[in-house]
Order: C-alpha cells, then structure tokens, then sequence
C-alpha cells in the first residue's frame, strides 16, 4: 500500500505521526519499532517544514516486512545525515542523526526539486513470534 499526504505544515505534525503510528502498527511492526519509526519521521519532517519551504510532501509505503516513508521538500540544500553524535556545541544535525539511529535506513538525495529523504524500517514476522515465545513470563498475580 502506498498513500501520500501533500503540504504538509507544522500545523499537521500530531495528525501525520498518528497516520504513521496507525499505518506502522496495521501491517504488523511491533510497537517499539512503530515508535522509534515514527519519532524519527517527526525529525525529518520537521526538518523538511523548517528548512525546506515550509511545507513537504510524506509518503508512506507499507509491505509485509517493510514500512517506507519518504519526505520531500523544496529545498535547493543538499547535504547528510551526520554518521557521528553530534557535540553538544553543535548548533544542527542531531534530528537526522537521531532518525538515522532510530530506522534500519536513513538515504538523503537532493536535486534542482528539493531534498527527499527516504526511512525504512525493516522487519520479520516470524523472527518477532520466535522472540515472544522467548520473552520471559512474569509469574504470579498481576
């Protein structure tokens, strides 16, 4: 499945992280990696919305072992996600490095456009049951 949400501002920021949270949970990834995608969307499309126009466009691909989100902007920048924590005197870069270490993929790709920048979390079905059945059992009265 495939949906894109055009325009989006700060204003929409809550509304687009539910239709992440929403569509992430729909085919099955488990919540903390639902929750550790959509935080890492929330930095990149605010960082799209602040530096790239004001607005972006976030598209949504969802599979049955991947989840796909990409942001585009107007921006004419072109630069990277730092691979490296940022220092603490650093004034930018820790959105896209907190979205790089939050996803299995974080790409960034800039043209005459704008920039896109495309996460994915990846993720196996099985491998989630298999890690459940292993998940230790609390006892007693809960």
């Amino acid at each position: 499945m495939q949906e894109t949400i055009h325009d989006v501002t700060a204003a929409d920021l809550a509304r687009i992280r539910q239709w992440v949270r929403r569509n992430a949970l729909r085919v099955g990834l488990p919540a903390m990696r639902t929750e550790a995608l959509t935080l890492a969307a929330n930095e990149v499309i605010t960082n799209a919305i602040r530096h790239g126009g004001g607005a972006a466009s976030v598209t949504i691909t969802t599979t049955v072992r991947n989840v796909v989100i990409e942001v585009r902007d107007r921006s004419a920048a072109s630069f990277s996600a730092p691979v490296a924590q940022p220092a603490p005197t650093e004034q930018r870069g820790r959105g896209l490095w907190l979205a790089r270490q939050l996803c299995d993929e974080l790409v960034l790709s800039g043209s005459h456009d704008g920039m896109l920048v495309r996460l994915s979390s990846r993720f196996d079905p099985i491998d989630e049951l298999i890690a459940l059945a292993h998940a230790p059992r609390q006892v007693g009265n809960v």
